[in-house]
């Protein structure tokens, strides 16, 4: 049964008008918050205003599919690889990301799940937290001296994906699966006829899930550009949901500060006071007039937070 705070929505569109209408009888005299998203499931999510507390109202959580392809490297040559898993410095973008559910299943308290994942919720997903030894930094799940993998058999679809990363591209106007050429038996060669046929494969199995990939809970494990992204298919279904098709909307990363004005004179439309919104809403922009229009988008439906920002 769902805890304190948390209200479940059948999951289907059809039921959509039912269900407002009973969320609105319920909580009409508190709602503060209400924001939707229709695709292959109904979230609705709003805050409940409580003096000066507001609490959220609705998680919903999508059970995780299993990854159909396989790998495209077994085990043999992946545990003993020293790139894999461990980093250069604590705040890499490549540590492995956690679904809302795989935190759940892999923390049985609020202590654990702050050690291993640094959040406390569930509701967006995570990144796991670093554990540093011997001057360098690892996956809290890892055995660095072994190298072997505590979860290996059950390690989260970012980890199954690698070294396929699910990304947004340099400008953030689309989404697509790439290599990361960190990985070394792809360096030489990102383009064989392996890499190909397997990217093919997994794009299929992204587009199919795509609606869950885009929920809340999941949507983390998108990757922000990095120099090693090499393209190997796109995926415009997952775009679709997540930034758009069309009209021009790329989604806000952190360098897009420099487009907003300074805080201490329009704290309404600082960029903090939006971005500090990016894990529970999907942020998304684009040059408008003389100006940058900000919408936050979800599962096909959009509002727009502010009037238009910065300069373009």
């Amino acid at each position: 049964m769902p805890g304190p705070g948390v209200l479940w929505v059948p999951a289907y569109p059809a039921e959509k008008n039912r269900c407002f209408k009973e969320i609105e009888t319920a909580i009409l005299d508190k709602l503060s918050f209400v924001f939707t998203a229709c695709s292959r499931f109904l979230t609705v999510r709003a805050l409940f205003q409580t003096g000066t507390r507001e609490i959220p109202l609705l998680l919903y959580l999508p059970e995780m599919p299993r990854l159909d392809p396989s790998q495209i490297l077994t085990s043999d040559t992946c545990l003993p690889c020293p790139v894999c898993c461990v980093f250069p410095d604590r705040s890499t973008p490549f540590r492995p990301f956690f679904t809302g559910e795989e935190i759940s299943s892999r923390s049985s308290n609020e202590m654990e799940r702050i050690h291993l994942f640094g959040t406390l919720t569930t509701a967006t997903g995570s990144q796991a937290e670093l554990v540093e030894e011997d001057d360098r930094f690892h996956c809290p799940f890892l055995e660095l001296s072994t190298h072997a993998c505590r979860i290996y058999r059950d390690r989260p679809l970012d980890c199954r994906l690698y070294p396929f990363m699910i990304a947004y591209t340099l400008g953030g106007e689309r989404v697509h699966l790439v290599l990361d050429l960190h990985c070394p038996p792809f360096r030489d060669d990102p383009d064989s006829a392996r890499v190909r046929g397997h990217a093919a494969q997994l794009a299929r199995f992204i587009e199919d899930q795509a609606a869950w990939i885009a929920a809340p809970a999941v949507r983390g494990i998108v990757a922000h550009p990095q120099e090693t992204h090499h393209p190997v298919a796109p995926l415009p279904k997952l775009t679709g949901l997540l930034i758009g098709r069309g009209g021009g909307f790329r989604t806000l990363f952190p360098g897009d500060r420099r487009r907003f004005p300074d805080a201490q004179t329009s704290f309404t439309r600082a960029f903090l006071s939006h971005y500090l919104w990016r894990d529970r809403m999907n942020l998304v922009w684009k040059p408008f007039m003389d100006g940058l229009l900000l919408a936050a988008f979800e599962g096909g439906d959009s509002f727009i937070p502010c009037p238009p920002v910065g300069a373009a």
